[in-house]
């Protein structure tokens, strides 16, 4: 009697426990195990994986001779990869595809994975794939996706001597950072779907649509193209603008395109540097490799009779507007009104400083229970004072009361106004 060995041989292992059928070692196996193949095998039905497994190639081929379904079914979280240098999964059924994605994640680390009549992998509308590596290719496409791909690594679109009119068509989405991706008629077919590429090496040249913004395609002149990071354009130059060291940044155009630095802010084409007190904003240039900036406006603020103010100045050092509590600007002179006086300034910009020169101050008092106010020059000269019955003539001023006259100088010290009764006349009517 004669015993066929290879029926008793060990196909494949998880752990020390050795199996002579890969389905047997799927049935057993549980979450995160690793099925490491030991043997070439053939398989006649379909391989339904539902487990988050590995399956470690380990140098050998898995082939799967099925007509009119696909051969490994991946419903779960799948790893494929090969421990050794020459492992395959091949279908070479009719009409199948050697792995199905269907609502599974399925991650290509290494390995071959072919379809002598189908896809090498296809994915359903909810299936993902990610290709690290390896090498795919199809009949008709490496890669047929409906759901999400992500490719970094490997060859698609030729393996094992087998071309494929496509490397990856898509009707999903799909994002390409590395990797080889070739095929008869071109390395892309797009059917509705979207890509997004930032890397890799293609047989034909990718829809500029597809390669995300800061990548460009380069010709490698061998009928092959390929998508790296756009080379930096920008122009960059240092250079300190009151005091602040400024890198400014400038486009091909020559336009600027940001500014940094301490206290700096770029919006919009200008830059603005704030610094204890001021700050201003500038426009840039760039010729003969020469960075010129232009002052655009400056804003300063000083503390004037304990009211914060503003001044804005315009790139000619020109009053624009003066801001603040109780201030207010008009006919490039300013006012500051607090209790019981208003002083008007004006102000000079002199070696990046503003200086404020009194031009008239107005002081409120009541004197007599009348409402007296004062009106002193720049120099603190009184030059009037008026208020109901107050009458002003040669420095002196007279309060018009029933009955009485009383008539009064006037001091300014320490920002008081100090009145001081120089006569005073009484009127009144005894026996009619």
């Amino acid at each position: 009697m004669q015993f066929d060995l290879q029926k008793f041989a060990a196909v494949c292992k998880i752990g020390d426990t050795e199996y002579t059928s890969l389905t047997d070692a799927i049935a057993a196996a549980s979450a995160g195990d690793t099925i490491i193949m030991l043997a070439d095998t053939t398989l006649n039905d379909s391989i339904y994986l539902d487990k988050n497994i590995t399956l470690d190639l380990n140098g050998f081929t898995i082939t799967g001779n099925y007509d009119d379904d696909n051969f490994i079914k991946v419903y779960s979280e799948v790893t494929v990869k090969d421990s050794g240098n020459t492992g395959k999964i091949k279908s070479i059924g009719e009409d199948s595809v050697a792995i199905y994605v269907q609502g599974g994640k399925l991650t290509v680390e290494s390995g071959t994975i072919i379809s002598s009549n189908e896809y090498a992998i296809q994915t359903d509308n909810s299936g993902t794939v990610l290709i690290n590596g390896g090498a795919l290719s199809g009949k008709f496409m490496a890669l047929y996706n409906n759901g999400t791909a992500e490719i970094s690594g490997g060859t698609l679109g030729i393996a094992d001597n087998l071309s494929s009119n496509y490397a990856i068509s898509n009707s999903g989405t799909v994002s390409i950072s590395g990797g080889t991706l070739s095929g008869k008629f071109g390395a892309l077919y797009n059917n509705g779907g979207t890509f997004s590429i930032t890397g890799g090496t293609f047989s034909s040249q990718p829809n500029s649509s597809w390669v995300a913004t800061g990548y460009a395609v380069t010709n490698n002149g061998d009928g092959t193209y390929t998508v790296t990071a756009a080379p930096s354009t920008d122009i960059t130059k240092t250079k300190e603008i009151d005091g602040v060291t400024v890198t400014l940044t400038f486009d091909t155009s020559n336009n600027l395109t940001n500014a940094e630095g301490t206290g700096v802010t770029y919006s919009n084409g200008n830059f603005t540097i704030a610094t204890t007190g001021k700050t201003k904003t500038y426009s840039a240039s760039l010729s003969n490799d020469t960075v010129t900036e232009t002052l655009e406006s400056a804003t300063y603020t000083k503390t004037i009779e304990g009211v914060e103010v503003t001044f804005t100045y315009n790139g000619s050092n020109v009053l624009q507007g003066v801001t603040g509590t109780g201030v207010t600007y008009s006919n490039g002179n300013f006012t500051i009104t607090s209790t019981g006086k208003v002083k008007t300034y004006s102000a000079s910009l002199v070696n990046d400083t503003v200086t404020e020169t009194l031009e008239s101050a107005v002081y409120t008092k009541t004197i007599e229970d009348i409402e007296v106010t004062f009106t002193y020059n720049g120099s603190n000269v009184l030059q009037s004072v008026t208020g109901n019955g107050v009458t002003y003539s040669n420095g002196k001023f007279t309060i018009s009361t029933s009955g009485k006259v009383k008539t009064y100088t006037a001091s300014l010290s320490n920002d008081t106004v100090t009145e001081t009764l120089e006569s005073a006349t009484y009127t009144k009517t005894i026996e009619g």
